[in-house]
Order: C-alpha cells, then structure tokens, then sequence
C-alpha cells in the first residue's frame, strides 16, 4: 500500500510512500498524473502497472512486480489531503465490492483526520479563550443558576487572595459585606430576569481589605442552562477621590451655609447655579427651586436690574465690585452689602458671578439712628460752646464796666489782664464752634486771633510780628492751658517789653515735630528784671503760667539778653479727657 499525502505548494504533486509487501519501504519522488488526477477529481483510479505508462513511476512499480493499482483519495473538509495506492502482485479485476470496501476504508481515514483535526482547533481556541480571560484587566467570573462558581480568570484568583480550590468551595456572598449581600442578591435576580445588572460594592478579600469594584453581570443560556457571565474593575481610588472630593464639597457648603451671609453664583443672564441655605432661608425657597431659575422668577424685577448693572460689570472688567443692594421680599426691605466676584479662572464658570451678600439692614438702621444722635449732640454742643462763648462775654465785660469805674489803678490792671484771659477761653470756644470737631481746635488760627485780640486791647504800638505757624491741631484739654500760657507771655510783652512807645519786633513760631508741639515767642524788647524767676513767682501771672506749663507736663524755658528775649514752650500732643484746665494747685 502507498500513500501519498497532500503537498502544501500544489494538490497535483504528492509525496509517494511505497509499502512493499506491507514490510518494505520504498519512497518515490513527486506524484503526477493518476495520482494527481485522483486528488484533483477525488474519485478512485484503477490502472495497470504494464500498459498504463501515464503513471510516471509505471517501470519502477513493474520492477517490483506490482501489476494492478488502485488510487482512493482521502477527503478532508471537503478537500482532497491524501491518496491511497493500493497494488497487487498479480493482474486482476479489482471488483465492485472490494473498491468499496477500500473507499470506506479511505473515508474513516478522512474522517479521522478531520476529527483530529477538529479537537486540535478546539483546544487552541480554548488556549486563545484562556489567555483572553487571563489577560482581562479585571476580574472575570461566571456563575450557573444556583450561584456556583463555574469559571473564574488568573486576575479574580490574585486580587481576592483564594486558590481555584477555595473558590470551589465558596458562594459569591461570602466575598459581601453583610449590608451589601442583599443589594448583590437583588443585581443577580435582575441580571437573570433582564439580561444584564450593574452592582457598585466593596469585596471583601481574604486578608480583610475592602476594595471597591464596578461589576457586571450579563445573563445568557446554553443547553438548557442559565448562566450569568460576569466582570469586575477595580475602582477603589475612583470611588476614593470621589468620597474626598463629597468630603470637600460638604465642607465647603457648611462653610457657605455657616457664614451668616447670602451667598450664590449666577450666569451672566442670572440664572442661579448655586445658593446657600442663607439665600434658601431669605426667600423661603427650596433648592430646587432656585437652582435653573433666573433672578427675575424670584426676586422684584426693579432690584434685579440693579442688580444686574453690578453683575455684568465683575464680569465685564474682571474686577471684585462692592455695593450697597437694598431686596424687597414680603413687602420689607432689606439692605445688604455685597462684594460680586468674577469666576474667570473657574472652567465652566468664566461668565459668571459669585455674590457674597451680608445683611446690614440693622447695621443701617443702628447708623441711622447714631447720625441723628450725633446730629442732635452736635447742635447741643455748638449750643454749649455758643452759651459759654456769651457767657464769659457777659464776664468779660463786666469786668471791664469795673475796670472803667476803679480809681485803682493796680485793680484796674488786674481786672484788664483778667479780661484777656477770659478773652483767651472765649476765643477757644469759637473756634470749636465754628469747627467740624468739638473736641480739638488748630491752635496756630487760635494764636492769630489771641495775637489781634491782645495787639487791639492794649494801647496800639508800633510792633512789627512775625509768624511761622504750622497748623497744629490739639485736644481742647491741651490747647486751652497753651492759649493762656501764650496770653500771659504776650501781654507781658506788650505791656513791659517796649516802653515809653518804643517799637519793636515780635516773632512767634509754631511746629509739631514726633509729636512734639514747640511753641517760641521771641521780642526785642528791654529784656526781663533781673530777679525773674519761673520757679518762684512773683505775680498772678507767673504763678498761672507755672501751674499751666505742670499741667501741660511741659518744659518752659526761656533766655534774655540785651538784644532778645525768648520762651520756648515743648510739650507731648496727648489725647487728654477730663477739665480743660485746674488752676489750683
């Protein structure tokens, strides 16, 4: 018997192998003709060694003594793999019976082969399918009616920490938390009466980790069974940052919800996309029914269009705005001050607006109702220094109705002198009239003044003065001792410093340097008699000067010579409470 087995570059050349007589083997070279029209036409070919030379290898099959030939091909698949030659040693008629006998034979052959064949392409795509699930990213899984484990991949096996043995034993329950274990009953019962579920949970390994897994189940039915095939990716740091990005929302909507303020972001048309439960509470809304909606749906058409005009400019220039906005809600109006900012580095949100709104409805009133306090104190204290003003104007002058009716001239001298000093307050208190504060004056117009006031009083001479005064602003307290520490030293001056109608120069000079108040009186006058001496005082004058300089905690001193005499006044500017002056020691 030969066989001839199916060449990859042609069906028309086929290798030969020759059995002789079922021992020996001789191979031939490349089949053509019959063997070649037997593969080519898959029908059976009997020939003679002797008289059909069409077979190439006809004398070799002679000088074996092989006299009658039959060629069956074998079919595979419908195409011809093989051929088997069959010889005998004598010339004979292969009959009807034996030729089938021999095509059945050459049929199981085919049929073997195919078989073969067949479980070899089974068990690659097995590999294939095997490999495949092996390599899925996530867990695979697959699960018959009674919720056995049918099948699983290499991934589920590591990530859950059993062996396949194990998972034989187990029940998918077993991986569930038991407040999850209901929900996976659930998602398995409606994968088999839908098709398909879709399950969020934690599994619990078998060292007691809890990853989180997105699963699947798909449901499908193969000879007579149900089976639910199954998938599982692990999103544990999905669900993680989710769970931190919750955390961070709720903390920051506490914040929001906490901060006693209106808070709210809107589109550039007002369309709400967030409010907080200070806005929800203002108008007595519930979330869902502001979130969508436009300002107009909810508050008064004219205060939206306020509104609207700061809106539009924070978007517009890019820039924060803050206003005063007053809402009518529930026929009460309410003021608030708001600070709108532009979200322009916010994706998602470049036209729109933060509003950040603070109730000051109170806060306005209480400053309503302190302006007309003040409004009312301040007409009572112009009223005071008005009254005290006239006051020692009445004094002032009924000391000098007495100083006119003495005969005395030391009296009348001293009722004059005290008249200036009267004067000096009186100017004090006008000054504090016609300012805006009641409660510190500039001492350089009070000076200016004080000087006219002395300069007309006392008999006119040709004195020329000089002024360098910067505008220093003192506490009533402070400045009512310097004005009559300064009238003493300028009736002094005026009265003794030129006599018999001498002229002369006066220079005062008024600075405030590190919040130090320098006051200088300068004359050219005779000088001061040798005995002077601050620190024990002879006249009313004097004493009054020393006991102002002490209050003031000033230091006063002063130089005289032939050419110039000066006094030099330094004291702290201090904010002092209490009587302007104590004149008694």
């Amino acid at each position: 018997m030969m066989f001839y087995s199916k060449n990859t570059k042609t069906q028309s050349h086929l290798p030969l192998l020759f059995s002789g007589n079922d021992t020996s083997k001789v191979e031939f070279s490349y089949a053509k003709g019959l063997v070649g029209q037997a593969a080519e036409s898959q029908h059976a070919e009997v020939f003679t060694t002797s008289e059909d030379d069409s077979f190439i290898r006809a004398e070799k099959a002679r000088a074996a003594d092989l006299a009658t030939g039959l060629l069956l091909p074998i079919i595979v698949d419908g195409m011809s793999e093989a051929v088997l030659e069959f010889y005998t040693t004598e010339p004979v008629e292969i009959d009807t019976q034996l030729q089938k006998v021999l095509e059945s034979v050459a049929i199981q052959i085919g049929r073997l082969i195919e078989r073969k064949r067949h479980l070899e392409r089974i068990e690659k795509e097995k590999e294939f399918i095997n490999k495949a699930i092996n390599s899925l990213p996530g867990l695979f899984y697959m699960l018959d009616e009674q919720q056995n484990f049918v099948r699983v991949n290499q991934n589920l096996i590591d990530s859950m920490g059993y062996s396949r043995e194990e998972l034989e034993e187990m029940h998918p329950l077993d991986f569930y938390l038991e407040k999850d274990q209901q929900r996976m009953i659930e998602a398995v019962q409606q994968a088999f009466i839908e098709g398909k579920a879709t399950l969020v949970s934690q599994l619990r390994t078998k060292d007691g980790k809890l990853p989180w897994y997105y699963l699947t189940g798909a449901h499908f039915h193969q000879e007579g069974q149900d089976f639910i095939l199954g998938t599982g990716i692990d999103i544990t740091d999905r669900v993680q940052a989710e769970q931190e990005l919750e955390r961070h929302e709720q903390l920051l909507q506490s914040i929001m919800d906490q901060a006693g303020a209106v808070i709210y972001v809107k589109k550039k048309d007002g369309t709400f996309l967030f409010v907080n439960d200070e806005f929800l509470k203002l108008f007595g809304l519930q979330k869902e029914q502001v979130i969508g909606k436009r300002d107009v749906d909810i508050i008064d058409e004219d205060d939206v269009q306020i509104m609207r005009e700061s809106d539009l400019e924070a978007i517009e220039t890019g820039k924060p705005v803050e206003l005063e906005e007053t809402v009518q809600f529930k026929g009460e109006k309410r003021t608030y001050l708001s600070n709108k900012v532009p979200l322009k580095n916010v994706e998602g949100f470049e036209e729109c607006v933060c509003g950040v709104s603070t109730d000051i409805t109170e806060r306005k009133q209480a400053e309503n109702q302190l302006r007309e306090s003040l409004n009312e104190k301040e007409v009572l204290l112009m009223e005071i220094h008005h009254r005290v003003k006239n006051n020692l104007a009445v004094v002032s002058s009924m000391m000098q109705l007495q100083a006119y009716e003495s005969e005395n001239e030391e009296v009348t001298s001293e009722l004059n002198n005290s008249q200036s000093r009267i004067k000096s307050m009186a100017l004090m208190h006008e000054l504090l009239y016609q300012s805006k504060s009641f409660s510190k004056v500039n001492i350089a117009e009070n000076i200016t003044e004080l000087l006219e006031h002395i300069s007309n009083s006392i008999q006119p001479k040709e004195i020329e003065t000089e002024l360098n005064l910067e505008p220093v602003d003192l506490n009533i307290n402070q400045a009512i001792p310097c004005s009559l520490i300064l009238n003493e030293l300028l009736v002094n001056i005026y009265k003794h410093a030129f006599p018999e109608g001498q002229d002369g120069k006066l220079h005062i000079a008024l600075t405030e340097n590190d919040g130090n108040v320098v006051l200088k009186v300068r004359d050219n006058g005779v000088g001061l008699p040798d005995d002077f001496d601050l620190e024990d005082p002879t006249t009313v004058g004097l004493r009054l000067i020393n006991v102002l300089t002490k209050q003031l905690e000033a230091d006063l001193t002063y130089s005289s010579d032939e050419e110039e005499t000066e006094f030099e006044l330094i004291f702290k500017k201090m904010k002092i409470k209490g009587s302007a002056s104590n004149l008694v020691e």
